[in-house]
């Protein structure tokens, strides 16, 4: 058996944690549980993998497989007690909370727990020679989008619904964080220190109930303008 690239393994991972999430999806579907939101955090470090898992793994000095399994378990336990918000109360405003501890910010939601599919979103406005790699559903209240050029540089939005008992998370080794507007809403731009490191962009949306966040290497204004284009469409791409 001949060694596997790390592209190779790249896409080894990807479809193992596709296929996983998805085999759980369709098994808890069936079931009767009790509402509750995952956390973006969670699709987060599913994109991460997806793009690099090794340079992934490396910038969090753990041993890959380890990490690739910790993730790996808990994307299935969100995607397993994932359940849905509704548009009949998209206007209810969520209570937010936000905890603060060094370079890590814990978003903490409360309000009601609610039905129906989240709608489309995706990055209409992007850099030169980025194209759409991918759009999924992680179940019916998230999902994730991802972009990428030719030169092998990745961009990624992932949002789901705010509602009781959910939360994301947030972390860095070092860097800055930034309160900033997003399109008339509070969010906060996470710089890494680290130039490799993928750079975040996250912000509320009360109106609707939803999270969203964006990442990939760039600057605060950079992040804003990619955010400033984003539209929503009637049918899944």
């Amino acid at each position: 058996m001949t060694d596997m690239t790390d592209q190779e393994l790249d896409r080894l991972m990807r479809h193992v944690l596709m296929d996983g999430i998805g085999q759980e999806v369709e098994q808890t579907s069936q079931q009767d549980i009790p509402a509750f939101q995952p956390s973006p955090r969670y699709q987060r470090q599913m994109a991460a993998m997806q793009r690099d898992p090794l340079a992934w793994s490396r910038k969090k000095q753990r041993p890959a497989w380890k990490k690739w399994a910790q993730t790996a378990a808990a994307l299935l336990l969100a995607a397993g007690l994932g359940l849905a918000a509704s548009p009949t109360a998209r206007a209810d405003i969520v209570r937010l909370a936000v905890e603060w501890s060094q370079n890590r910010a814990s978003f903490v939601y409360s309000g009601p727990d609610v039905e129906g599919e989240l709608p489309c979103y995706v990055l209409g406005d992007l850099p030169e020679g980025f194209v759409q790699t991918g759009w999924q559903r992680l179940g019916p209240a998230m999902a994730v989008a991802d972009y990428e050029n030719a030169a092998g540089d990745c961009l990624y939005l992932d949002y789901s619904y705010m509602q009781q008992g959910g939360g994301t998370f947030i972390d860095m080794d070092e860097g800055e964080v930034i309160e900033t507007l997003v399109n008339g809403m509070k969010g906060y731009f996470f710089q890494d220190a680290d130039p490799e490191a993928f750079d975040i962009l996250t912000w509320t949306d009360t109106r609707q109930n939803i999270q969203f966040t964006l990442g990939g290497c760039m600057d605060l204004d950079q992040a804003l303008a990619l955010a400033k284009g984003l539209k929503q469409l009637d049918t899944d791409p």
